[in-house]
């Protein structure tokens, strides 16, 4: 502990110097591996510092001796264009990528041949900041970083894959493909892409490939019924997968009703989002009576769903097969006092409940009253919003 506070020191000379002369980084007196040091330090701008005080070093350039003695990297986060060739560096475990950019790096094709180059790679994140914008970038936008998921084969222990604004369909096919060659994936997140039911249907059928997958975030794409039935079939090919993450796709009853369906394969199943897609009664019906499947659940959104009462009173019944539910959201429903009369007598069997929100319904004063009468049973209640 007492190397990395010298090592965040030293990270703060060189942010927060008004010296325009770059400070001085003595790694002598750290005495430890610049894979240590790499882990707090932004690497292109260290080492474009560090080229003026120490002449094993030079700045970042395409010079193939620029990363000379970087040979020892495990952990790069770049904020802007990576220029590193790959090759030089055959420690690295970790590599993070931020597009900051409109349209996306235009070295991505030689960084994608690269890739044979670091077989060891266990993480990869590729973060656009335009995610937000999904919708009006264009198609070409995503074509730039196709070729970086198609030649995600190359990588056979990549545990960890961030694809954040920067996939759409054809990429979700590339990307479904080369699952066959990762077969140690354990964590997937394609939120905030541009992802249909037809990637989605295609992504699900090579979740085979994929045994030890235990989080998958497809949050804010729009995969429809379709794709959720597509994913729900697979899903007994997933049987450890312990986060799932729907939270505004265009699901509906349809979708939630196989996704309920096939819940049964996925036992240890312990977070669960739903939010934002209009389930409605029947789909959250369907939904309350696979919570049987599930007694490790332990977060539960299905905020803005369209639920009611028939919903809101049959999801309360089924409390007792979650009594490890420590989150739940149902805000901004449809839930009146009948729901809430429900919710309220069944409060006992998830004891250790935490975080409770029923804002934005249709409770009146008498359901808001039985619900805090009974509020005394969640003895670990720390956030309730009614």
């Amino acid at each position: 502990m007492k190397l990395i506070d010298r090592v965040k020191r030293q990270r703060g000379k060189c942010r927060h110097s008004s010296n325009p002369t770059p400070p001085k980084i003595d790694f002598t007196v750290l005495n430890a591996p610049l894979s240590v040091v790499f882990q707090f330090i932004d690497t292109k701008a260290l080492v474009s510092r560090v080229s003026h005080c120490n002449k094993q070093f030079h700045s970042v350039s395409k010079n193939a001796n620029a990363w000379l003695y970087s040979k020892c990297l495990v952990n790069i986060q770049s904020m802007d264009r990576f220029e590193c060739p790959l090759e030089h560096l055959p420690m690295l475990r970790r590599l993070n990528l931020f597009n900051r950019d409109y349209t996306p790096p235009t070295n991505l094709n030689f960084l994608a041949k690269d890739l044979e180059f670091v077989p060891q790679l266990n993480a990869l994140e590729l973060i656009s900041f335009y995610s937000h914008l999904q919708d009006n970038l264009e198609n070409s936008y995503y074509t730039g970083f196709n070729s970086l998921i198609q030649n995600l084969k190359v990588l056979p222990v990549l545990h960890t894959l961030d694809l954040v604004g920067v996939v759409d369909d054809t990429g979700c096919v590339l990307l479904a493909v080369s699952l066959k060659h990762c077969p140690l994936l354990t964590y997937l997140n394609l939120r905030k892409n541009k992802i249909s039911s037809h990637g989605c249907r295609v992504l699900a059928k090579n979740l085979k490939y994929i045994p030890e997958l235990l989080i998958l975030n497809l949050n804010m794409n729009g995969i429809g019924d379709m794709g959720c039935c597509s994913l729900a079939e697979n899903l007994q090919f997933i049987p450890l997968l312990h986060t799932l993450v729907l939270w505004q796709n265009d699901i509906g009853e349809v979708g939630c009703r196989s996704l309920a369906k096939h819940l049964k394969h996925v036992a240890h199943l312990s977070i669960l989002y739903l939010g934002h897609n209009r389930i409605s009664d029947a789909g959250s019906t369907a939904l309350a009576d696979a919570l049987q499947f599930l007694p490790r659940l332990c977060i539960l959104h299905l905020d803005r769903t369209d639920m009611g009462e028939v919903g809101c009173r049959a999801l309360a019944e089924n409390f007792k097969y979650i009594p490890e539910l420590h989150t739940l959201t149902l805000s901004g429903n449809h839930i009146e006092n009948a729901g809430c009369y429900a919710l309220a007598a069944n409060l006992k069997f998830i004891s250790r409940l935490e975080q409770l929100e029923l804002s934005e319904n249709w409770i009146s004063k008498l359901g808001r009253f039985a619900l805090t009468q009974n509020i005394h049973l969640l003895p670990q209640l720390k956030s309730f919003q009614l």
